[in-house]
This record gives structure tokens, sequence and C-alpha cells, in this order.
């Protein structure tokens, strides 16, 4: 099942490939603005895909689970569960992409010499040049490219993850600062340009440095919660309020449990994990079991804290997860639970600090 704003487009290696909307907008207006544009930005995404592809296998191979990657309109992304990632892990992962980037582009460049003048020759120039650049591009030392990730992981080699990140994020600003001065100065000085492109050059760039600011303040806001959550259980944030049914009952004892009960949300087994009961997938005259109509959620143990929690359930397909202390299932808990506390949390602790300091 896809993840919302994407479709769905098949398996690579166990891992669910996702098209992001606007990147499968964006393709056909290209492709019926200029064809052979289209298909040079079909093929750059497979290329994107294989470097993503590199991030995902190389993080299986450390044991990291991967939900999915979704290709964007200005990239990709695999999402991963964040919370067994050491420095050393998040190295040898970051740098896989680039990595894989820059050989494609070495591929592409010796295909380029060996072919004979023409259209195909040109594609492949185009494809060895723009490897080349993403490859590069990755590798600078901002958020949210794979060079953030990189530099963070070798500075935890002397600091905290914590105060690593906060000092990536203050060289990412600066980074993006440069990318807006340097368009800005190719806007204003090389006139030799027309002034729709120079405009247009000066249009995208922006595009892009507010798509990669939003991603340094998700990398931001992510370990600020973990930081300032310290201390704080999964257990703590789940709901008591749902109802558990074996998974051969029938819909008729479902609706009786819930009548009785007054709680909506419906817990069952699925194989050897759990589900949550999904009534939209029962069609009319058919007679189904609850566990037929349970989509399977993920686990989390009450113990976890609260970060690793948001952090397995923004990977997740589905937003709620099973909370089992030990065998036992104690509670559920959903994004938008776990969103409310963590937030009622911090305002609480500004304002202690703001009274603290008050006073």
């Amino acid at each position: 099942m896809a993840s919302a704003g994407s479709v769905g487009i098949g398996r690579i290696y166990g891992i669910p490939i996702e098209l992001n909307w606007i990147f499968v907008l964006m393709i056909l207006f290209f492709f019926l603005l200029s064809p052979a544009f289209g298909i040079i930005l079909i093929l750059l995404f497979v290329c994107v895909l294989i470097h993503e592809l590199a991030h995902s296998v190389t993080a299986i191979r450390n044991r990291v689970k991967v939900s999915r990657i979704v290709l964007l309109p200005f990239g990709g992304a695999s999402v991963i569960d964040t919370t067994k990632i050491n420095s050393r892990v998040e190295f040898n992962i970051s740098i896989a992409g680039p990595l894989m980037s820059l050989f494609l582009g070495g591929v592409f460049g010796i295909i380029a010499v060996v072919l004979p003048p023409g259209p195909i020759e040109q594609v492949v120039n185009e494809l060895f040049i723009l490897n080349i650049f993403l490859g590069a591009f990755n590798i600078i030392p901002a958020f949210p490219m794979d060079g953030g990730r990189i530099f963070r992981s070798w500075l935890e080699k002397k600091r905290s993850f914590y105060d690593a990140t906060m000092l990536t994020a203050a060289v990412s600003r600066v980074v993006l600062a440069i990318i807006i001065l340097t368009t800005i100065g190719f806007a204003l000085f090389y006139t030799s340009y027309s002034l729709g492109y120079r405009v247009y050059v000066v249009a995208i760039t922006l595009i892009i440095v507010v798509f990669l600011y939003g991603g340094l303040q998700a990398e931001v806001g992510s370990v600020s919660i973990r930081k300032e959550t310290a201390g704080m259980k999964v257990g703590a944030a789940a709901s008591k309020h749902f109802t558990y049914m074996e998974p051969d009952a029938t819909i008729e004892e479902l609706y009786e449990k819930v009548r009785s009960s007054g709680d909506h949300t419906i817990i069952t087994k699925v194989g050897d994990s759990y589900g949550i009961v999904n009534l939209a997938r029962a069609k009319k005259g058919v007679v189904y079991t609850v566990s037929q109509i349970s989509v399977p959620i993920i686990t989390i143990d009450a113990n976890a804290s609260v970060s690793d929690g948001m952090s397995k359930l923004t990977a997740a397909d589905v937003g709620i997860a099973a909370v089992k202390r030990g065998r036992t299932l104690v509670g559920v808990l959903s994004y938008q639970q776990l969103q409310t506390l963590i937030s009622l949390h911090m305002l609480q602790k500004r304002r202690e600090k703001a009274s603290a300091s008050s006073g």
C-alpha cells in the first residue's frame, strides 16, 4: 500500500517503490512539452532510483529496516528506521548513494566517448553530466543532502549526536545562503544570458533552496525532539481506548463488541503481528472474519523512547502501532497522538524555562 500522495509502482530487492504524484505530473508535463527532454528526465530518475537503492541496500546489509523508496520532484528519499543507526552505519548508508551516482557518471562518460556523434551520444553525455553533478552535489556537507549526514557522522567522533547535528545545521544554512547569493550574482552580472533565462534560473534555485531548507528544519526538529523528550517512554503515550478481537471473530461479533465497549479502534492478530480493522475493505454480501478486513501495523515496545516511536511511525505505511510490554498488548499509538503529546511536553518545558529565567 502506497503512502499518501504517492503511487506504488512495484518492488525492487523487496523494497516498495513509490512515485510522488507531483513528480508524475511533472514528467507528463515535460514529456508533452518536449518528448526528448521527457525521456532524459525519465532516465535521470532511473539513475536517482539506483542512487536510492544504493542507500537502501546498504541499510539492509547493516540490518536497518527500509520501509520504501519515494521518488520526489527534486530527487528521492529512502524511508528507513533510524532508531538503530550509529555514526558508522549512518556514514556507510549516506556515502553509498553519491558513490553510486559518481560510478554511473563514469560509466555513461565511457559510453559517450565510445559512441559515434548523434542523438544517443547526446543523451548519454547528458546522463554523464547529470550523474556527476548529482553525486558531487550530494556530498556537500549540508542537510538534507547525503553530505550533511556524512559530515555529522564525522563530527560525532568528538561530539554528541545533538551537538554534531546542530553544527551541521549551522553549516547547512551557510551553504544555502551561498547558493542563493551565487544565483543572484549570476542573475545580476551574467548579462550575456537573456533576462528570461536568468529569472528562470533564480526561480528554480529558490524553489530548490526552499525544498532543502524544509528538509534541514525537519532534521533539526527531529533531533530536538529526541533531546527534549529524553526519558519519555512510548508506554506512557499509548492509548488504552481500543478493543481487541480474535482474528476469526465475525463482523456480527465485532459490531456487538464495539457497541458495548464504545471503542472504535479495533486491534486483532494478523499472522504473527497485529492489525487494525478497516471496514472499508469489506464488500457487501461477502462474509468476513475480522483478520480478513484488517491492515497490518507495526509493533513498538512500551519501553522504547518517544523519539524512537516517532521514527518508527514516520517510516511505517500505516500511522498507527500496537504497543506491547513483553508479550502483552497494552495500547495503541497513532502518529497524531504522539505528535500532540510531544508538542504539549515541549511547550510545558519552554514555559518552565521561561518561569525559571524570570524568577
